[in-house]
C-alpha cells in the first residue's frame, strides 16, 4: 500500500468522527453563547417544589413500612431525614444546576449502598430525576454539563459493577427460589445489563427532555431578540419616512413660496419706486405682483390638498401639481424676465405622456431656474428649453434646461436651498443635474430624468400613499 492510499485509509475514519463531532455539538449546543436567564423568585419556587416532593416521598415511605419493616435499614426518623437531605439541593437546582446533580447523585448511591429500599423510594428516585433534567434545560456552560452527565452516569454504572461483583446484592435480587433460566446470558449477568441499560436509558430520556427544554427557550429567546430587532428596523424606517416626507414638503414649499414671494418683493420695490414717474410702469409691477400672488395661493392650495391626501379621484385631479404641459405659461407668467420657451420631442404626445412625477420635477426645477435668473443675474432675458427623446441606449429621457446671459449680482448669493431641492428630486428618481456657468456667459441650470425609471419611482410612491 502507498503512502497516499494508507493516509486515505487513515482519514476516512477521522473524517467520519469528526461529523459527528460536530453533529454532537449541534444537537448538544456545545458552542453556543446564549444563557438562559433565570426568573426572580427561582429559589422560593424551587424550594415550595422541593417541600411538596419531601412530603410525597414521606408519605411512601410510609407507605413502604407499612408492608414490611424489614424493607429498610435505618429507623423511622433516620429515613425520613436521610430522605429530606437528598431531596433538599433542589432548592437551588436553576441556580447551580450542575452541582445540584452532582450532590443529588452522589447521596442517592451512597444511600444506594446504604439502604437500597430508601434509595428506592418516590421521592428520592424523584429528586435524582429532577437533578438530571435541570441541568439539561438551564446550564449555562453545555460542555461542563455534559461531562458532568457523562462523568456522574459512569460512576453509577461502575458501582452497579462493583456491587454485583462484592457484595450480596445478586442474591437478593435473583432469590433462592428463582426457577430454571434459558437466556442467552448467566442470571447475574442478565441482572448486570438490566440494571446498567435501566441506568443509562433513565438518564439519557431525561437528560434528553432538558435539552428540549433549553432548545426551545432559547429559540423561544431569539425570535423575541427578531422581534425587537424588526421592530427597531420597523421603527427606523418610519423615523425615515418621516424625514423624507419632511424634506419633501419643505421642498415643495420653498418651490411654491419662494419664487413667487421674491417675485412680489421685487416688482413692489419697483413698482413703489416708479409709481409717481411712471405710472403705467408701476401699475404693470403691481399686475405682475398679483399674478405671482394668485399662483402662489393656487399652488399652496394644490400642495395643501396633496398633503392631506383627498381620497376623491375628482378633487385629486383638479389639486394636481404642475406639469411639462404648464412649462409654456411658466414662461409666459414668468416676472421680471423675457423667457423664450421651446419644447422638442421625438415623437407626438411625447410630453404629453410624461409621468405627473417627472413633470412636476421639471416644472419646479424650471420654475426655481427662472426664479434666479430674476434674483441672481443681470440678464433680462432667457430660454427655456423642454426635450423628451431617446438616448445613445434607445432609453427615454425628459430633460429641461434654462439659459442666460447675464452677469451675478453683487450681494445676492442666496441660500442654495432652491438647487439643494432640485438635487434632492434628481436624486429620488436617477436623474442628473448640472448647473453651473457658461463658456460663453450666463448660466445654466439642466436637468435629465430617465423616464422609465422616474415613472417607477412615482408609481411606488404613489401606492405607498394609497396603503397609509
Amino acid at each position: 500500500m502507498t503512502a497516499s492510499a494508507a493516509a486515505s485509509h487513515l482519514g476516512a475514519p477521522v473524517a467520519g468522527l469528526a461529523r459527528w463531532r460536530a453533529r454532537l455539538v449541534q444537537a448538544l449546543d456545545l458552542d453556543t453563547t446564549w444563557a438562559r436567564p433565570v426568573p426572580a423568585g427561582t429559589i422560593r419556587k424551587d424550594a415550595a417544589g422541593a417541600v411538596l416532593l419531601i412530603l410525597l416521598g414521606a408519605f411512601a415511605l410510609e407507605l413502604s413500612a407499612s408492608l414490611s419493616a424489614d424493607l429498610f435499614h435505618f429507623s423511622r426518623p433516620a429515613r425520613h431525614a436521610l430522605a429530606v437531605l437528598v431531596v433538599a439541593p433542589l432548592a437551588w437546582r436553576r441556580r447551580r444546576p450542575v452541582a445540584v446533580m452532582l450532590v443529588v447523585g452522589f447521596q442517592l448511591l451512597v444511600l444506594w449502598f446504604a439502604d437500597p429500599a430508601l434509595s428506592f423510594g418516590i421521592g428520592t428516585q424523584l429528586a435524582f430525576l429532577v437533578a438530571v433534567y435541570t441541568p439539561a434545560a438551564w446550564a449555562r456552560n453545555r460542555q461542563l454539563l455534559l461531562a458532568a452527565t457523562f462523568g456522574m452516569l459512569a460512576v453509577f454504572l461502575a458501582s452497579t459493577a462493583y456491587a454485583f461483583a462484592f457484595t450480596g446484592f445478586v442474591d437478593a435480587a435473583i432469590g433462592a427460589d428463582a426457577g430454571p433460566a434459558d437466556g442467552l446470558f448467566s442470571p447475574a449477568t442478565a441482572l448486570l445489563l438490566f440494571w446498567m441499560l435501566k441506568d443509562t436509558v433513565t438518564v439519557a430520556t431525561v437528560f434528553a427532555l432538558g435539552q428540549l427544554a433549553w432548545s426551545r427557550a432559547k429559540a423561544a429567546a431569539l425570535a423575541e431578540e427578531q422581534a425587537e430587532t424588526i421592530s427597531g428596523q420597523a421603527a427606523a424606517l418610519r423615523d425615515q419616512a418621516l424625514l423624507a416626507e419632511r424634506l419633501r414638503i419643505a421642498r415643495d414649499l420653498h418651490d411654491v413660496v419662494a419664487g413667487h414671494v421674491s417675485v412680489m418683493g421685487v416688482q413692489a420695490a419697483g413698482a413703489r419706486k416708479t409709481l409717481r414717474r411712471n405710472p403705467e410702469l408701476a401699475e404693470q409691477a403691481l399686475e405682475n405682483v398679483e399674478v405671482s400672488a394668485r399662483g402662489a395661493v393656487d399652488q399652496m392650495r394644490s400642495l395643501v390638498g396633496t398633503l392631506r391626501g383627498a381620497d376623491d379621484p375628482s378633487t385629486n385631479d383638479r389639486l394636481a401639481g404642475p406639469g411639462a404641459g404648464d412649462l409654456r405659461q411658466l414662461a409666459r407668467e414668468a416676472a421680471g424676465v423675457r423667457v423664450t420657451y421651446h419644447a422638442i420631442e421625438d415623437a407626438p404626445d411625447a410630453i404629453a405622456s410624461l409621468p405627473p412625477g417627472v413633470g412636476l420635477i421639471l416644472y419646479r426645477t424650471a420654475a426655481e431656474a427662472i426664479a434666479n435668473v430674476h434674483r441672481h443675474s443681470t440678464a433680462t432675458t432667457a430660454s427655456l428649453t423642454l426635450r423628451v427623446g431617446r438616448d445613445g441606449q434607445g432609453k427615454r429621457y425628459a430633460e429641461v434646461e434654462v439659459l442666460d446671459s447675464g452677469r451675478p449680482k453683487a450681494g445676492t448669493s442666496g441660500t442654495g436651498l432652491g438647487l439643494l431641492g432640485i438635487r434632492e428630486r434628481l436624486t429620488s428618481v436617477g436623474g442628473v443635474c448640472e448647473v453651473g456657468p457658461r463658456v460663453t456667459g450666463g448660466y445654466r441650470v439642466r436637468v435629465r430624468i430617465p423616464v422609465a425609471a422616474a415613472g417607477a419611482v412615482h408609481a411606488q410612491s404613489t401606492a405607498q400613499d394609497g396603503a397609509r
